[in-house]
């Protein structure tokens, strides 16, 4: 696959591969190239607009109604779902929702642009006082539109019946904006020391590591997943045990792997990038800092010199 179709990688158009998508191996990548296609849009927004913090926001707003809206327009006549299920009557409609809708950015869209929202928010209203009864109301709306986000998906994995066109489209419309709006108030009060416990938890210094390994364990979990059940040559009983205990197998040697990958790559990548493009950077501080001090010194050998005065009629 990566013979083939190296190009979709380096150019980050994976995503737009369409029913190529059935004979891949490596069908994670796809989120890879989302998040670069977003990014790019959102580097060449807040560079055009970088003078109105605002109006930099209410585009970001703008732009992800629209995404949402292309979305929802997406699945509209067609028999694709609103968002990805695990359960499903037939193959057919979750290989099409998954190739036609759920890979595009558009879907995704919302969730990368609250962020840059966020951001905005937090520049002008992280020190803002305010108080514990709107904080409250902000975490009851926030863990409302989390909730709501996961369990209206419920009915889709239990009933394989087709919804309404109306419940699909509104249901492909708010599904992004609701789980935005959860992780954005997480973000905002973490960010500003208003997390309370919820910031001391995030913050332990146990993730550390894990942050580290958490990059590789996506690149190596899904290959790791397809291999271990494609070697073996007995029929495995599938139950909730069984499907625990694959998981965790898969998690234990994804993380192994991840750290001779971590070791082997990231690491040594990590330190050439900074030999590259943070030397240039030390040398103009220590430039800065040498100009500096040599101003001091001149200063206080100026404020040395003794002044004498002479008279006239000396």
């Amino acid at each position: 696959e990566v013979r083939n179709h190296w190009w979709h990688l380096v150019t980050l158009i994976y995503n737009w591969r369409g029913e190529d998508y059935e004979v891949s191996t490596l069908t994670h990548l796809w989120y890879l190239s989302v998040d670069f296609q977003l990014f790019v849009v959102a580097v060449a927004v807040i560079q055009t607009f970088r003078t109105s913090k605002w109006l930099t926001a209410s585009i970001f707003a703008v732009l992800s109604l629209l995404c949402c809206g292309i979305a929802a327009w997406q699945i509209y006549g067609t028999y694709m779902l609103p968002f990805m299920v695990t359960l499903h009557t037939t193959y057919r409609e979750l290989f099409d929702t998954t190739t036609q809708y759920y890979q595009l950015p558009f879907y995704h869209a919302v969730c990368f642009f609250s962020g840059c929202m966020t951001f905005t928010v937090v520049e002008q209203y992280g020190k803002v006082k305010i108080s514990k009864v709107v904080q409250a109301l902000f975490w009851f709306i926030a863990l409302s539109c989390g909730l709501c986000c996961m369990y209206m998906k419920l009915d889709w994995n239990l009933n394989g019946e087709q919804a309404s066109e109306t419940k699909r489209m509104v249901a492909a419309f708010i599904d992004r904006i609701l789980w935005s709006v959860c992780v954005a108030w997480f973000w905002f009060s973490c960010s500003t020391g208003r997390g309370g416990f919820v910031n001391r938890f995030l913050s332990w210094n146990g993730f550390v590591p894990l942050g580290r390994l958490c990059f590789g364990v996506y690149l190596i979990h899904l290959p790791f997943y397809k291999l271990f059940h494609r070697i073996g040559r007995e029929r495995r009983f599938y139950s909730h045990f069984t499907l625990v205990s694959n998981s965790f197998l898969v998690l234990v040697w994804s993380c192994i792997l991840s750290y001779i990958l971590c070791v082997a790559c990231e690491l040594p990548t990590a330190n050439l990038e900074k030999m590259l493009f943070l030397r240039d950077t030390k040398k103009s501080v220590g430039n800065t800092e040498d100009s500096q001090k040599r101003h001091r010194i001149v200063g206080e050998d100026v404020g040395n010199i003794s002044i004498i005065t002479l008279n006239h009629c000396t």
